[in-house]
């Protein structure tokens, strides 16, 4: 019977005259700090501390805190870099060629150290990026070529961005919020150039500006969010369904992977006694030992030699992700796990007539790979064998050799005790320990099946693997929108292909459609036709309009081009007789040509009439009427026509025997004129040697002949063969002065000096079967 004391419509509005809220009160979306957004109050769980949070708070006459905390938010306007060095320039003094810059403090600043300052906002506008060439007190010196003009002023603030030597100096963190409304943050690594190509490492923000080609061109990074080289993420994740995922997900390239494993003898770390025994976990439940120290001085690493000082470790072990699997990488060094920190340990409670216990055998098998060779040593350190009757405790020492991937296994007899450790003297790779009583853990394999599905792609496949996650057999299908394909695939890489694919376009610009067969061996059925116009007959033989073959054909007979394929031979049957015509060519015989001339090559050429007084290997036959005609001169039949230019000598014909000819015509003149200077006589070229001297302060001139050597040179010999000989003519022109030939055998074996005036001539012998000399045949006068 009161008043109404609250309501609420239908839109969700309400009245209350009070209301009690136990512990919370907030809009629809919140999130708290100063970026966030919405606003709450609530009752903090942890403090039991009432909280409001909201953008704007107005007291129109008092406000009362008992406790008043006034936080100040620092804004840095542009971007804010974080490196091993920076400083504010306090003087700047030209020296030379080199800029001797002072910071108002230490700024940490070394050789061959990135400096670099940019002001993009504001009135004044500068932007340098140099390279530190040494280190001087409280700065540095930098060439002046380094600045491309612009001049560095006290005020300037410079920050280390890279470094040109040493790694460890390449790295920075940019945090950005500027006028292009892409705030970041990001991780540079790798900065050894006065630029970042390829040193984004990770980026936390706005990625619109981001392109790479790891993603599809129509898939790259936008939006807020996180792009990474590598992501390691812990918790829940919920999708915007609302969903989170139970299932095991693959990320990998953008694309989603949805795996379904069976496996016929299941390997898996539960069956292994130790703990993260992939190492896919790092190093966590693992130890080693050999790490090393380093030297600091005023709280700053000591700097040496491009690296920090300190003691170099004689071993190393680390957990690497490089390869298929995680694998630990051992360098004279070890991994150790501690008894505490094992996944399971066995209780032995079996017991001999003595009432010891009895230990178990248990077994240990890992891949591995040599890199250098060394001592390998399987342990347990700190083992107890009291209460346990007497036994060789698990463990194993042998040199392993340097070699490819290869498996370890090894049986023994443990009490449960003792901390496993593994050394190697020095480099091996190992990966998935397994530790187990069952030896079959150790040798089994592992059956997959997968469905993987994006926007491109669809993939189903079914696979075999080894215990280290090597693929043994795997056979799949692959669509995607530019082609479908079947695919089968082994250990070795050796693949099957089928595949259909629709082209854009082909060299012409038309768009085609094709299928590919990729295998050793493409076993068809049946009859095979293409277009009607190639035809694989049951038989094996081939029907075909046209061809074009550019490989191997193998043929024993039939016809190409018109021409015969038969009996060993291509072309026409022809002889050594001569007879036959066209083209004929066998396989140690050559014809061409017809019934009025040809030419033969082979084994032998002269027809057996002939009673084998003589062979040939070739054979020229020339019998064309050509008698008749109205040239001027008589008509000529030429069997061989031989044009040779362009040497700097030029022979018709090189031969190591006699020349046989009825008529023999090769004579060629060369006009030699002596004067003062030097002269040559060549007589590989010419054996007519045409003279003349008329010098008008001298009345004749002496003229030596080449020497043994001079003469072989000409020959293009290195010396000249015993059986060597050759005849030369020498003939003084008209209007010569006299001219003396030296050193010519007369006929009674005498040296001679034969003076020749003008028209005479004189033919001598050359030879070297009595010793190189010039033999007189004949002289006019």
């Amino acid at each position: 019977g009161g008043k109404p004391c609250g309501i609420v419509d239908g839109e969700g509005n309400a009245e209350y005259l009070t209301a009690v809220i136990r512990e919370l009160l907030r809009s629809t979306e919140f999130v708290d700090g100063l970026t966030g957004e919405g606003w709450q109050l609530w009752i903090d769980q942890l403090t039991g501390l009432t909280n409001l949070t909201v953008d704007k708070v107005t007291a129109r006459q008092s406000l009362v805190a008992l406790e008043l905390l006034i936080e100040k938010v620092r804004s840095v306007c542009g971007q804010l870099v974080v490196s091993a060095a920076n400083g504010k320039i306090k003087d700047v003094v030209k020296q030379g060629d080199n800029y001797r810059i002072v910071f108002e403090q230490e700024s940490g600043f070394v050789a061959h150290d990135l400096m670099r300052c940019a002001v993009t906002g504001g009135k004044k506008l500068k932007a340098y990026w140099v390279e530190v060439a040494s280190v001087i007190a409280g700065g540095v010196l930098v060439p002046v070529s380094e600045f491309g003009g612009v001049k560095p002023e006290a005020g300037d603030e410079c920050v280390l961005m890279g470094n040109t030597e040493t790694p460890l100096r390449q790295n920075l963190i940019s945090i950005a919020a500027t006028e292009d409304g892409q705030p970041r943050i990001d991780i540079l690594d790798g900065v050894k150039a006065k630029n970042f190509n390829g040193c984004l490492r990770c980026r936390l923000g706005k990625l619109d500006g981001i392109r790479s080609s790891a993603f599809p061109a129509d898939k790259q990074p936008k939006g807020n969010g996180l792009y990474a080289d590598n992501v390691w993420l812990k918790g829940t994740f919920v999708l915007m369904t609302g969903e989170d995922i139970l299932t095991r997900f693959e990320i990998t390239e953008g694309k989603i992977h949805s795996a379904v494993e069976s496996l016929r003898k299941e390997i898996r770390e539960e069956q292994s006694y130790l703990d993260n025994s992939s190492f896919a976990d790092g190093m966590d439940k693992w130890k080693t030992g050999s790490k090393a120290t380093l030297f600091t001085l005023g709280g700053r690493w000591i700097w040496a030699n491009g690296g920090p000082y300190g003691t170099k470790p004689d071993g190393h072990a680390e957990i690497r992700t490089d390869g298929k699997v995680p694998y630990a990488y051992i360098r004279n060094s070890y991994i150790m796990q501690k008894l505490e920190d094992f996944r399971l340990v066995p209780e032995y409670r079996q017991t001999n007539s003595q009432g010891e216990r009895v230990p178990g055998v248990v077994y240990l098998s890992f891949s591995y790979r040599v890199i250098k060779a060394g001592r390998l040593k399987i342990e347990f350190v700190n083992a107890d064998k009291t209460g346990f009757e007497n036994f060789n405790m698990f463990g194993h020492e042998e040199d392993l050799p340097v070699g490819g991937e290869k498996m370890f296994t090894l049986d023994g007899l443990w009490n449960g005790t003792g901390d496993f450790k593994l050394s190697f003297t020095g480099v091996i790779y190992i990966s998935l320990l397994v530790f187990s009583t069952n030896k079959a853990d150790a040798l089994a394999y592992k059956y997959r099946t997968l469905f993987e599905q994006s926007d491109r792609l669809v993939k189903i496949s079914a696979a075999v693997f080894d215990k280290d996650g090597n693929a043994l057999k795997e056979t799949g299908l692959v669509i995607k929108p530019e082609g479908s394909g079947l695919y089968a695939q082994d250990n070795t890489g050796k693949i099957a292909l089928i595949g259909v694919s629709v082209e854009e376009e082909d060299e012409y610009g038309n768009t085609v459609s094709k299928i590919k067969l990729t295998a050793d061996h493409i076993q068809l059925e049946g009859l095979v036709t293409a277009n009607g116009n190639f035809k694989i007959l049951e038989d094996g033989s081939i029907e075909t309009t046209n061809g074009k073959f550019t490989g191997e054909i193998d043929s024993s007979k039939g016809k190409i081009g018109g021409f015969e394929i038969a009996n060993g031979r291509i072309g026409s049957v022809a002889d050594s007789h001569g007879s036959g015509g066209g083209l004929a060519i066998y396989d140690d015989f050559f014809r061409v040509g017809g019934s009025k001339g040809y030419v033969m090559f082979g084994d032998d050429v002269i027809p057996s009439s002939a009673g084998g007084a003589f062979t040939a290997v070739g054979r020229i036959v020339n019998s064309a009427p050509n008698i008749y005609g109205n040239y001027g001169f008589d008509q000529a039949n030429y069997g061989l026509f031989i044009d040779v230019t362009g040497g700097t000598k030029n022979y018709g014909i090189s031969s190591n025997a006699a020349l046989l000819a009825p008529a023999f015509i090769n004579t060629k003149a060369k006009l030699l004129t002596f004067g003062s200077g030097n002269y040559t006589v060549d007589f590989s070229q010419h054996n007519i040697i045409l003279m003349y001297y008329n010098e008008p302060n001298y009345s004749k001139v002496e003229v030596t002949l080449p020497s043994e050597s001079s003469v072989a040179y000409k020959f293009g010999m290195s010396y000249l063969p015993t059986d060597f000989a050759a005849i030369v003519t020498f003939r003084v022109r008209p209007g010569s002065k006299n001219i003396i030939l030296k050193g010519i055998y007369n006929h009674n074996e005498d040296l001679q000096n034969y003076e020749m005036a003008s028209g005479d001539s004189v033919t001598v012998l050359i030879t070297k079967a009595d010793g190189f000399r010039y033999q007189i045949l004949n002289h006019s006068s």
